[in-house]
């Protein structure tokens, strides 16, 4: 068995504390729902969770494609850190589509902010 970095190792919990936010607060909203209220949890939820990991997504991201730079492309956790920052960069506006969620979140209101 290979061992992970610890950065890789942070990536993976980056993404499971989005992804697991998500998760709960779609099943909140279900339970709301399936008692008659107006389910409201995820689209609050979902403008500062998607900015957050938009923000730490960039940042992993360029620091990954540095890393590799400066390797001269070697280094295959610069590789690892680049990918891992474009998907937790993405995570949080495909997760809630593939759950069902009817927010509507456009691109133009994330880069305004």
């Amino acid at each position: 068995m290979a061992s992970t970095s610890p950065t890789v190792r942070l990536i993976g919990n980056l993404a499971a504390v989005v992804g697991t936010a998500l998760v709960g607060a779609f099943l909140f909203d279900l339970g709301a729902e399936w008692l008659g209220y107006r389910p409201l949890i995820l689209c609050f939820l979902l403008r500062p969770i998607v900015a957050a990991a938009y923000a730490v997504g960039v940042l992993l991201t360029s620091v990954g494609v540095i890393m590799w730079a400066v390797s001269m492309g070697k280094s295959e956790a610069g590789i690892a850190v680049a990918l891992g920052g474009m998907l937790l960069f993405v995570m949080p506006l495909v997760l809630p589509h593939y759950l069902g969620a009817e927010c509507v979140l456009p691109m133009n209101s994330i880069a305004s902010n």
